[in-house]
């Protein structure tokens, strides 16, 4: 006889993660920032990781933002972006976020159900 382990996963975040994204992340419109977390916890730990990750790429200190957007394209479902704010010229910040992805964005990006998206803001 087999038995198979199930995996259960959060079906909301907790204060103590919206609380951690705080640290690492400003919230344009927090609310709605937090409203979005609070029902997709599996971006909750994409971008932990991530804050630890992106300075590697765009230098230390690099500010990062979370706002939440709606897709204009399909079903027109919000999504969360995680803005790197740059001051990197457009060439050089285009580079470090195609790096960003190759190395890592890429291959966990399934893991969020294509709910979060990393972009650049320029400062």
């Amino acid at each position: 006889m087999v038995s198979k382990v199930a995996t259960i996963l959060p079906t909301t975040a907790s204060q103590p993660d919206l609380d951690r994204l705080g640290q690492s992340y400003a919230l344009r419109n927090p609310e709605e920032v937090a409203a979005f977390v609070w029902h997709h916890p599996e971006v909750i730990d994409p971008l932990l990781t991530a804050a630890d990750i992106v300075p590697r790429y765009f230098g230390p200190d690099v500010p990062l933002v979370l706002v939440v957007e709606w897709a204009q394209e399909g079903d027109g479902r919000p999504e969360l972006v995680a803005l790197i704010q740059t001051d990197l010229d457009a060439d050089a910040a285009l580079a470090a976020l195609d790096r960003f992805d190759q190395d890592w964005w890429l291959d966990i990006l399934h893991q969020t159900g294509s709910k979060l998206l990393f972009g650049l803001e320029y400062v």
